[in-house]
């Protein structure tokens, strides 16, 4: 706003948050109330080190006298702040702190598991689909996740030992704050589905790690997801028979491409016996790796 006040593009140089100070980047990123609280709540304060209460001083400190991890971490805060700023120039939404905190304490745990995996490298085949032992039916989830929209959309597809589909449906969850909690939602998205479509034996798979083994573990989750993790548990039980698997991504390229095709629509749709195009279009390919009996 300060820039375009002095190009004459803006009216008002001031912070559309406060009003009380020049909207500069320094204020943008540290100076603001809303800014501060933020910094604080991730245990960020101003070091006795640095006599000026200049922003860029502050960050320089930071990444000369702090680890990498917390480089990555002020990175990602910055860039959380500066959006949230775009999305209440452009959009007129204000975001609450606590929705912008969530999103950044996400984003680094995302991260760090990435950081994990990579770091230990694991040789593996080529994973592809493989079809569930009968009488399950499988339902592979994926989700899409917008977090300026606080919006996600679920992926589902349901098919029987021969790879025949037996159902497909994408919906959208409202709001979700994270990656994890779209990925959450969309397995217990396709538990409802396929209690709709009668099935009391199945197998529920999904390439969201973190969300199939808190599925698999017997004690009290305690992160983020938690609630969802417990309706979905609770869900589980509806069946005579409920188990959840772990897939890559090419294991679950059809649930994803329902959570793409969800993404383009404004409405949830469901199918049964038969998938859109793309999504059975990637269904064949998916057949073609099936023994024969």
């Amino acid at each position: 706003m300060h820039n375009l006040f002095n190009r004459r593009i803006s009216t008002s140089n001031l912070c559309p948050r406060c009003s009380n100070n020049p909207e500069t980047t320094s204020h943008i990123v540290w100076e603001c109330y809303y800014t501060k609280q933020i910094w604080e709540s991730l245990h960020y304060t101003w070091p006795t080190e640095i006599e000026t209460g200049i922003f860029w001083e502050w960050l320089e400190w930071h990444f000369q006298n702090c680890s990498k991890s917390k480089h990555i971490e002020i990175a990602i805060t910055i860039w959380a702040i500066w959006y949230s700023r775009n999305m209440l120039i452009h959009e007129g939404i204000q975001q609450e702190q606590s929705l912008v905190i969530t999103f950044i304490k996400s984003h680094i745990s995302e991260l760090q598991q990435l950081s994990t995996q990579l770091s230990h490298p694991q040789t593996h085949s080529a994973v592809h689909w493989s079809p569930p032992q009968p009488p399950d039916a499988k339902i592979n989830f994926d989700a899409s996740f917008s977090p300026h929209q606080s919006k996600s959309w679920s992926g589902l597809i349901v098919r029987n030992s021969l790879g025949e589909i037996l159902g497909s449906a994408y919906r959208m969850g409202f709001h979700i704050s994270s990656p994890f909690e779209a990925e959450a939602q969309a397995l217990i998205h396709g538990l409802e589905f396929a209690k709709d479509l009668g099935f009391l034996s199945v197998e529920v798979e999904g390439d969201a790690r973190t969300v199939i083994k808190k599925m698999n573990e017997t004690s009290l989750d305690r992160s983020r997801i938690r609630s969802f993790i417990i309706d979905a548990k609770q869900m589980a039980q509806g069946f005579h028979r409920c188990r959840f698997t772990f897939t890559g991504r090419n294991g679950n390229a059809v649930a994803r491409a329902m959570a793409v095709l969800g993404r383009r629509d404004t409405e949830d749709r469901f199918w049964v016996d038969k998938a859109p195009p793309a999504a059975t279009t990637a269904a064949d390919s998916d057949r073609r790796y099936i023994d024969p009996p």
